[in-house]
């Protein structure tokens, strides 16, 4: 669900494919054996934000460690951008802890601020470009797609705030709404872009029935 995900996909898409785990010692050749074998987390971390708290924090713990690894092993041409990474990085688990890793509670003004550094958009940029020179690894393009969409919400709130505004802009109450909200987790929100009839138990939660559900289709 992309409303999910444009939240912490900038950031990653310029920082992980540059880390790793072991050795190093700043060469080129271990740098890029470190970057290619990060792959398969690279490809699986758009997901991961539609999955429950416990899964989150374990994989910025794991990106963490990683990065640890990369500072140490980053050559001097991107040393000072691999470290900017990490602290940007961080930040942002930092933001993520302040919700008990639940990305429908993640305070979007305080990640947005984070994730609007433009130092850090060069410094990803540069270590995009180092590993496809050195390391032939090219970037996801269709991360970077998602990165760069204009279209993205306003970074205010919460996403279970905006959720239950957008319920009450068809025309529930705001107290259906906000008990919607409130029942609402990652896991069932990423689910509904591909099944709305997921939601029906969260309806029965809150007392909306089928007729109230018919009442708001119709406009009413």
């Amino acid at each position: 669900m992309k409303s999910l995900r444009w939240m912490v996909v900038p950031v990653l898409a310029v920082s992980v494919v540059s880390c790793g785990s072991d050795s190093g010692g700043g060469s080129t050749a271990a740098w890029c054996d470190l970057a290619k074998g990060i792959e398969d987390q690279f490809d699986s971390i758009g997901d991961a934000f539609g999955s429950a708290p416990a899964e989150i924090e374990a994989l910025f713990d794991d990106i963490t460690t990683e990065l640890e690894a990369a500072v140490d092993a980053a050559p001097s041409e991107i040393a000072d951008q691999v470290k900017m990474t990490q602290d940007a990085i961080a930040e942002m688990k930092g933001v993520l802890a302040d919700a008990d890793y639940n990305i429908l509670d993640v305070d979007q003004a305080a990640l947005a601020e984070v994730m609007a550094n433009e130092d850090m958009e060069t410094a990803g940029d540069e270590i995009q470009a180092f590993n496809e020179k050195e390391c032939g690894i090219v970037a996801d393009s269709t991360v970077a797609e998602e990165s760069t969409d204009d279209t993205l919400p306003a970074a205010s709130g919460t996403a279970r705030d905006q959720i239950a505004e957008s319920l009450v802009g068809i025309g529930l109450t705001e107290d259906e709404a906000a008990c919607v909200a409130d029942n609402i987790d990652p896991e069932l929100a990423e689910q509904v872009g591909t099944d709305p009839t997921a939601m029906m138990g969260v309806f029965e939660t809150c007392n909306i029935g089928l007729d109230r559900l018919a009442e708001l289709g119709q406009g009413g």
